[in-house]
């Protein structure tokens, strides 16, 4: 029997994004998986499309709803996405692509900034290492402080002020 009410579980991954439908007593309902790719045309890139994690959001979604043979309200939704990957938005908008966990190219700018007794002294004060994985650093090596910018935002993030209108982050992830 297909229940009356489920919650969704959302997962923003490296290389696709993953739906599952759960019901109240726990059981999947619905699972779908839409593909998107990730831009590696120069050495250390690795960027993505925000709108292509949307289009494959959107159809994703449409699977879930095809598995169903009867209508369920979504009670909840539960996010999960890939860390750290820089998002940056000008108002509402991506100005340009995520740069993903996985992009390098930033490392060695880091490392001619940030000396091992600063990287202690933060570890200490913050308890999170200062390289190149984080948002801050991504964000002054590709955009510099003088880009002007609304939003300095994780894909997670993204995806939940894509669905909201919202803007907030996990506070294990603001550090």
């Amino acid at each position: 029997m297909q229940p009356t009410s489920c919650v969704l579980g959302i997962d923003l991954g490296t290389s696709a994004i993953k739906l599952l439908a759960v019901s109240r007593n726990c059981h999947v309902v619905a699972r779908a998986r839409e593909s998107y790719a990730t831009i590696f045309t120069a050495a250390g890139q690795a960027e993505q499309d925000c709108q292509h994690w949307l289009k494959a959001l959107s159809g994703a979604a449409k699977k879930i709803e095809s598995q169903m043979t009867h209508k369920a309200r979504v009670v909840g939704i539960a996010l999960t996405g890939q860390m750290p990957t820089l998002v940056v938005l000008n108002q509402q908008q991506p100005v340009g692509p995520a740069i993903t966990w996985q992009d390098s190219r930033e490392y060695g700018w880091v490392s001619e900034r940030v000396d091992n007794k600063l990287r202690r002294h933060n570890y200490r004060r913050k308890g999170v290492l200062i390289d190149g994985r984080y948002l801050g650093p991504m964000f002054q090596y590709h955009y510099g402080p003088k880009q002007k910018t609304g939003r300095i935002l994780s894909a997670r993030d993204f995806l939940f002020h894509a669905l909201t209108g919202l803007t907030a982050t996990d506070p294990s992830t603001a550090s």
